[in-house]
């Protein structure tokens, strides 16, 4: 791990279930192997970072002394945790040094493969042997016994995707059909006026199509799928208008269609009776100007200069892949999806990072891509895992355009803390 790898992985960040902080301090198993074996329990593992301290609400670089990283000997740790793991948890041992030559230790610690990791040895006054240990949610993040029904799930979720990739590992694949009737309902959706207006400035495309044509029956039931899956948070998505003030809700050629002005938040999606989906929604950062709630902002955020960190993407996507979950467990889909989601007008843009209480980014970060578009298939099954784990995976591949690399529990406590509480 080099200085730009370092860097990477604490700016803009804040602790999280997969990123840990410590001072300055020496090796000590009875402290530290709680929290590996916690981490090889995440998605994606997690980093534990030495040389960094929290004082008054924010963090402080100090970095390791010398006599301090000369204990953290690989073999000896590796050996150590060992004893109270089961499986063996895999983990790597790092010495950055950030851009004023501190000096780091940066334990990496790796998911497991297949089994949950649990403590097969009781730690006095740290672990219980037969625990599974978890970086628990329910609050500020920390290493301790799974205590509540949520981090079980993820636990149990996380577990059967693995199963799903040994699946497919072994030639489990998806059927393909001929797309044909979608490629014009799609045409149809890019013909209207409302999708002209949103598609002037910057936007976000979403074209979901069964991989087996699917049947609503009637045009009633395609605008209750769509009630009944919605996400609402900050805002819901997809957005339904029930007045005229809001905008439009109509029957369209085989599909629903609803289309919403409202200021800087500008939509419309049909859904078709064949249970094809497709919506286009602007960047709210472009039209600031006339929001009669964000108005104010169109001085500091000119149209087509920036993106918004949460808004725009975490927010955006993590509501999307839900959306598509409560699409799946209303009956559509049964055979699976494929989804295509399209960013557009993105050249130059500057990530924002637009909420507080994180490390703010150590230097600007842009896109010279004016697109990017991302295509993915998905079983039943995989969605019916968890949206918001199958969305916190593109949040970090529309962020790799930026050179922006959060972990990804980072993000996922991001999405979580929006879906619970609406920010």
């Amino acid at each position: 791990m080099n200085t730009e790898d370092f860097i990477r992985l604490i700016e803009g960040q804040t602790e999280s279930p997969s990123l840990d902080f410590k001072a300055n301090s020496p090796w000590d198993y009875k402290k530290l192997t709680k929290d590996i074996l916690a981490m090889s329990n995440l998605p994606d593992g997690g980093h534990i970072v030495i040389g960094i301290e929290e004082k008054d609400n924010e963090f402080i670089n100090v970095g390791v002394d010398q006599k301090n990283i000369i204990t953290y000997k690989y073999d000896e740790m590796r050996d150590q945790v060992s004893k109270y793991a089961e499986p063996m948890v895999d983990f790597n041992v790092y010495f950055p040094e950030d851009r004023n030559e501190l000096k780091y230790v940066v334990i990496k610690i790796f998911s497991f493969k297949e089994i949950p990791t649990l403590c097969k040895k009781t730690l006095d006054g740290e672990m219980r042997a037969s625990t599974l240990y978890y970086r628990n949610t329910n609050k500020r993040p920390e290493s301790a016994a799974i205590s509540n029904v949520s981090d079980l799930r993820d636990l149990i979720e996380l577990a059967a995707v693995r199963l799903m990739q040994r699946r497919k590992s072994f030639g489990y694949t998806i059927p393909n059909i001929d797309a044909e009737i979608f490629d014009a309902e799609i045409k149809a959706f890019q013909q209207t006026s409302s999708y002209e207006l949103i598609k002037s400035k910057g936007n976000c495309e979403v074209y979901i199509t069964p991989l087996q044509k699917g049947n609503l029956h009637s045009l009633k039931r395609c605008l209750e799928v769509v009630e009944k899956a919605q996400v609402k948070a900050s805002w819901s998505l997809p957005f339904i208008p029930r007045t005229l003030h809001e905008g439009s809700l109509v029957t369209a050629e085989n599909s629903y269609e609803a289309f919403s002005d409202l200021g800087a938040r500008k939509e419309l999606w049909r859904m078709y009776l064949s249970e094809s989906f497709c919506m286009i929604n602007s960047f709210v950062e472009d039209w600031l100007e006339g929001d009669h709630l964000r108005g104010a902002w169109a001085s500091k955020f000119p149209s087509g200069q920036y993106l918004f960190y949460y808004t725009s993407i975490i927010h955006y996507l993590t509501q999307l892949y839900v959306f598509i979950e409560h699409l799946t467990i209303e009956g559509l889909y049964k055979e699976g999806l494929s989804i295509s989601i399209i960013f557009n007008e993105l050249k130059d843009r500057r990530l924002h990072l637009d909420s507080e209480n994180h490390m703010p980014l150590m230097k600007i970060r842009t896109t010279k891509t004016d697109k990017i578009t991302i295509n993915e298939e998905y079983s039943r099954l995989e969605i019916l895992e968890g949206g918001i784990n199958i969305s916190s995976s593109i949040i970090l591949k529309v962020l790799d355009y930026f050179s922006f690399y959060p972990s990804k529990e980072s993000v996922l406590q991001i999405q979580k803390q929006f879906l619970e509480k609406g920010y």
